[in-house]
């Protein structure tokens, strides 16, 4: 949504189906715990706030395929040089010794 120009040349079909999509998973990761405090107890979740929570971390995995290099906002110009450095090769160094320490948390947990 941020990295649409209005030359675009449906602009102005896709640009409200941004903000609907928007809309609806905001509805979805926050009203509905908001909603889940007001209830009683016994029909309440523990955690509401896990939601929100887990949504946002998700996410963090997704960011690199929503920015553009030629992008009219600064940030995400910067997230794309980030991004393109990341796939210069330390990426992979990174995600070779990561895979290793979950497989060593992975075989912890179940000797615990």
């Amino acid at each position: 949504m941020l990295s649409r120009t209005r030359e675009d040349k449906h602009f102005w079909v896709k640009f409200p189906l941004d903000v609907m999509a928007m809309l609806a998973q905001l509805s979805g990761a926050l009203v509905w715990p908001i909603l889940q405090w007001t209830l009683p107890d016994a029909e309440a979740m523990t955690y509401p706030w896990a939601v929100p929570l887990g949504l946002i971390l998700a996410s963090f995995g997704w960011w690199e395929g929503f920015v553009e290099e030629k992008s009219k906002v600064a940030p995400i110009r910067w997230m794309w040089r980030v991004r393109d450095r990341m796939l210069d090769g330390s990426r992979y160094f990174t995600y070779l010794w990561v895979s290793v320490l979950k497989v060593i948390r992975i075989i912890h947990c179940e000797l615990r």
